[in-house]
Order: structure tokens, then C-alpha cells, then sequence
């Protein structure tokens, strides 16, 4: 049989090439916006515009919860969130029980019954109101341009937000190159191999 000539090759869809090229044009811009002194202004950039904001109204909402007996379990996790809301570039959200040989207590457990009813209670009672904050902050760092990348996170942290007991916080690992961008991302897909398709996780450190 003769080689493929050029009318055989297909070309990709143009929607395909599209999502490609911007994709690939959102990789070079994280991992240059991870070096400094991008990354100490995003990190300012964030603080001033929404994260002491976000932080101020979860350490309200914990301090709430204190005269309340029944809503105390949650002020741990509204602490965290707390913590993350103030730094979300260089910290980010994962969940113990998808990590190999961890055995997580009940709340970082998403499996778990107790788990099961705090999420739902914390949904009805905190959880929308705060997914509304964190999409509000993705907004307005959409609007910043340096700080693109943290809309994206801010969307996440919206998800997260809803739905918090079975997940914890750690370091976020902050490459500066694209190449170290695909390493860790090859690393975090071999750490699930194992695990799929019911885990997942990578191994950085917790905080």
C-alpha cells in the first residue's frame, strides 16, 4: 500500500483546533503567572479584590456558629475555608480518601454517612450562599486579566463550596514552566491508575 498523501489526512474540526489553541494558550499563561513577581502581584491582586471578603465571611459565619451547639461541628471546616478563601493561588482543595494508604476521619471521608448529612445541612443552610460569593470573586478576577487563571479556581472553589465535608486543604503545586505542568500532570494521573475510577489524588503535601 502507497504512504498517505495530504488529501487523505483529515483535518481536525475547527472547534477542536480552536479548544486546542486555547488551551494550550491558558497553559502558557498560568505557568508564566506562577513566576515572580506575577505571582506575589496575583497573590496581592486576590487579597484586595475578594479574598479578604470571602475570608471575613466565613470567619463571621463560624464565629455565628459558636452560640448555636448544633452548628459547632462545622466551625473546624468553616476555619479552613477561611484559610483557603484567603490564599486560594497558592492552596487548593483535595480529598484525603482518594489519597493511597490514607484512612481519613469521618469528615474528610465523602462516603461516609455523617459526611453524607453535613453536606446536605451545611447545602441548605451555608453552602449556596457561599458558592454565590465564590462565583461573584471569579467575576470580578475575570476582570482583573492578571488574575484569569484564579476565575477558573474561584469557579471551583464555588463547587467546593456546596459540598465541603469529605475534602480538606493543602500546598497547590505552582509550576513555572509547561513542561512541569505535563509532569505533574502525568505524575497525578499515574497516582490514579490504581485508584480509578473510584479515587483520585495527587501527592503533595497537606497543609
Amino acid at each position: 500500500m502507497g504512504g498517505a498523501t495530504a488529501g487523505d489526512i483529515q483535518e481536525a474540526p475547527w472547534y477542536k483546533r480552536a479548544w486546542d489553541w486555547t488551551y494550550s494558550t491558558y497553559e502558557k499563561v498560568y505557568v508564566i503567572s506562577n513566576r515572580e513577581p506575577l505571582l506575589t502581584i496575583r497573590r496581592v491582586v486576590w487579597v484586595v479584590t475578594a479574598g479578604w471578603v470571602l475570608f471575613l465571611l466565613y470567619v463571621g459565619a463560624a464565629l455565628a456558629m459558636l452560640p448555636t451547639i448544633v452548628f459547632m461541628p462545622f466551625i473546624p471546616k468553616t476555619i479552613r475555608f477561611a484559610i483557603l478563601a484567603l490564599d486560594t493561588i497558592t492552596v487548593e482543595h483535595y480529598v484525603p480518601a482518594w489519597e493511597p494508604g490514607v484512612e481519613p476521619a469521618w469528615s474528610n471521608n465523602p462516603v461516609h454517612p455523617f459526611c453524607i448529612v453535613a453536606n446536605v445541612v451545611w447545602l441548605i443552610f451555608f453552602g449556596w450562599g457561599f458558592a454565590l460569593a465564590h462565583l461573584a470573586a471569579a467575576v470580578v478576577q475575570a476582570l482583573t486579566i492578571v488574575n484569569i487563571s484564579s476565575a477558573f479556581t474561584s469557579a471551583q472553589l464555588a463547587i467546593f463550596a456546596l459540598w465541603p465535608f469529605g475534602q480538606d486543604i493543602r500546598r497547590r503545586f505552582l509550576p513555572t514552566t509547561v513542561e512541569e505542568l505535563h509532569e505533574h500532570e502525568a505524575l497525578e494521573a499515574r497516582l490514579r491508575e490504581p485508584l480509578a475510577p473510584e479515587h483520585s489524588g495527587s501527592g503533595d503535601d497537606a497543609v
